[in-house]
């Protein structure tokens, strides 16, 4: 897919149909491609087929950051430690910059990008655990 479609409109949103289109590839190319996780009657990703992925992570971006390409905010946790932690998450799939010290911070707003990435963080995720996050706007990544 040329990646001129993905190019989010002057309010930073990204267009669904295009963003499926990218998701599908990606999902198709990873380890997700087919693997059935634990809970997948719950977020209806029964087959594991790209398709149904495509469904459940335009819903986790719809939830994170609305599709907005140029989202940024700043969340607030506490450590093992009891320090409290600042961390930003940025793009569609609400990144935190750290878990991918190879991309620049600017490169993670670019929709390609950040979708490559959550791909990749989530894929990591779901096969270490088994099962798929709650879309409950918590971020995991």
């Amino acid at each position: 897919m040329k990646a001129i479609y993905l190019k989010p409109d002057v309010n930073g949103i990204v267009r669904e149909k295009f963003l499926r289109v990218e998701i599908e590839e990606r999902v198709r190319a990873s380890k997700l491609n087919k693997y059935v996780p634990g809970n997948s009657v719950v977020h209806k990703v029964t087959n594991g087929d790209p398709e149904e992925y495509v469904n459940y992570f335009i819903s986790l971006m719809k939830k994170s950051s609305k599709l907005n390409a140029n989202f940024i905010t700043t969340t607030q946790s506490y450590s093992s430690t009891g320090k409290l932690k600042e961390v930003q998450r940025l793009g569609l799939f609400s990144i935190n910059p750290f878990t991918c010290p190879n991309v620049n911070i600017r490169e993670l707003f670019d929709p390609k990008v950040n979708v490559r990435e959550g791909i990749r963080l989530y894929e990591e995720l779901i096969l270490r655990e088994g099962n798929l996050p709650d879309v409950n706007g918590v971020i995991f990544i």
